[in-house]
């Protein structure tokens, strides 16, 4: 074996290792973003929004909720749609249908579609979930 050889040889395995490496990596990455789906979101956006639908003011709430991220958005409104007061997810559901795109939306109104007690919280998932109003 030439020297070339080795040289080609050892970059070959460096290579290999590296590419392992980083493969590794992204894998944990990727893991540790789809446990953070599961984790129930909490936070001051959420304990004011909560608020204000206490407070009887869902239009400063639906407000508050359009003005926030994606992210945040659905996790509050994953929060909100297993509230167990009625009125709670019925505006949760509302806020959903400008979101019913998002896979997490999907799946929440999926849910609520089939699991909802409330006869018109699983109505209104349902036809949110098929476009119409």
């Amino acid at each position: 074996m030439t020297r070339r050889h080795k040289i080609i040889l050892i970059s070959f395995f460096a290579f290999c290792g590296l590419a392992g490496y980083g493969v590794y990596w992204w894998h944990e990455a990727s893991l540790d973003r789809i446990a953070l789906e599961y984790v129930s979101y909490s936070g001051p956006k959420l304990t004011e929004i909560q608020n204000l639908l206490e407070a009887d003011k869902p239009a400063e709430a639906r407000s508050t909720l359009e003005r926030l991220p994606q992210y945040q958005k659905v996790g509050i409104l994953k929060v909100l749609d297993r509230d167990r007061k009625t009125n709670v997810r019925m505006f949760a559901v509302r806020c959903m249908r400008g979101m019913r795109d998002v896979p997490a939306i999907r799946a929440e109104l999926a849910r609520l579609a089939q699991q909802d007690p409330e006869v018109s919280v699983a109505r209104l998932a349902s036809r949110t979930l098929h476009g119409r109003r």
